[in-house]
């Protein structure tokens, strides 16, 4: 199997990457290497002894390199042409590779490998969450360590949006098996 040459990001300070994002012309066969430090080894990433994912979308990890071309990754394009790999645990790194088999022509028209999002880079745009991945697609809003909403799979296979009062107890759920507001009851002192 011949194996070209890579792309490589090396970024001015470390990140913390959760999963790789890569669009192509075709399906491909690939692995991906990350380090902290330039005098660092790799630490490599591809599929299973079957060239597939882990559950979620979840890459394995292999300390050889010989390892990693021997379990590459069948990159299967989604509709998009998008294939999304998910790293076991974030992996703080500053360079960032992807090794692509050239037996055939493959055009990669983007490959972005993605760090954490935190909420307050959210700025604009659509923010989507996809049952795609190992844990259910989620929003919580917490106050003080108390869950106060929730949006998307919130129970067993319940999508919605559900809503608590400070002692957890719900005010509303409005959710594909149930529509309702709860009444409270309001007490005047006189």
């Amino acid at each position: 199997m011949a194996w070209g040459s890579y792309i490589e990001y090396e970024y001015p300070v470390t990140y913390n990457f959760e999963k790789l994002l890569v669009w192509a012309s075709v399906n491909f066969k690939c692995y991906f290497a990350l380090k902290e430090k330039s005098t660092d080894a790799f630490t490599y990433y591809a599929g299973d002894n079957g060239h597939d994912f882990l559950t979620g979308k979840v890459l394995s990890q292999y300390s050889v390199e010989s390892e990693a071309r021997t379990n590459y990754l069948n990159g299967l394009i989604d509709y998009d042409g998008k294939v999304v790999a998910v790293f076991p645990t974030l992996f703080t790194a500053r360079y960032v590779r992807i090794y692509i088999n050239n037996e055939q022509v493959v055009n990669v028209y983007e490959f972005r490998p993605s760090t954490q999002v935190l909420a307050d880079e959210i700025i604009t745009g659509k923010l989507q969450i996809t049952d795609d991945f190992n844990s259910p697609p989620m929003i919580m809003v917490t106050k003080s360590g108390i869950t106060r909403i929730v949006i998307g799979n919130y129970e067993g296979t319940s999508y919605g949006l559900v809503g608590y009062d400070s002692g957890s107890s719900k005010l509303f759920e409005l959710s594909d098996t149930t529509q309702e507001i709860i009444q409270l009851l309001i007490v005047l002192e006189l």
